[in-house]
């Protein structure tokens, strides 16, 4: 269940109990991060297991209906993100994007 949770809840489970810190977090494989600020380095050792990180800030407002793909490039995601994968020794797959603007839908690459 934890890996189809958005970053912020799972790490609220880990606040709320030791139990789950101990022994639920090092099972996690997948993250879906929705903020830079959620890209602390410090906290992967407890997730020996991901293999899938979505990151979907790096992308501020996308409009499908420009011809750019973006109207922002978030620079505290682009300073964060390098530290924070290089830390997770079984990562397969890194997704980067955004949400467009009307619909809500993720967008990226």
């Amino acid at each position: 269940v934890m890996d189809f949770l958005p970053y912020g809840s799972v790490l609220s489970s880990a606040v709320a109990s030791r139990k789950m810190l101990d022994d639920v977090m090092p099972l996690v494989s997948t993250l879906h991060i929705d903020r830079a600020r959620q890209l602390h380095s410090r906290i992967t050792r407890r997730y020996r297991d991901v293999v899938d990180v979505y990151i979907y800030s790096l992308l501020g407002t996308v409009d499908v209906s420009s011809p750019l793909l973006a109207n922002t490039v978030d620079s505290d995601t682009i300073e964060r993100a390098v530290p924070f994968l290089s830390n997770f020794p079984k990562l397969e797959r890194v997704f980067f994007g955004g949400f467009e603007s009307i619909k809500g839908l993720c967008v990226g690459f």
